[in-house]
């Protein structure tokens, strides 16, 4: 399995809004392109921060193959569709991780 993780640090003023369409909207059209079996929205309670609040997305695929064509044929006009909205006020961070074992 592979974990496709976005770190998100997002203005508190901006956090509802953000977390709303995040929600409604950027998520299941991201889990829509077929690459991805699930996905899950996490706030991240420390280390806390008193001006932004920072999530985690994490998407699971099954195999690297299917997050290279999201890389490559859907992440472009979904993060411009984030910028769109967002600018630059919110800053994400991405990682690939490969599932070795689970207990």
């Amino acid at each position: 399995m592979i974990l496709y993780v976005v770190s998100v640090v997002v203005p508190k003023n901006r956090a509802d809004e953000w977390e709303a369409w995040m929600t409604k909207k950027h998520i299941a059209d991201v889990v829509a392109t077929g690459k991805f079996k699930s996905a899950r929205l996490l706030r991240v309670l420390i280390p806390e921060s008193t001006s932004h609040i920072h999530f985690s997305v994490q998407y699971l695929a099954e195999t690297i193959e299917q997050y290279d064509d999201y890389r490559i044929y859907f992440a472009p006009k979904l993060q411009a569709d984030h910028t769109a909205i967002f600018g630059t006020s919110v800053t994400a961070s991405r990682e690939v991780l490969e599932e070795i074992k689970v207990w």
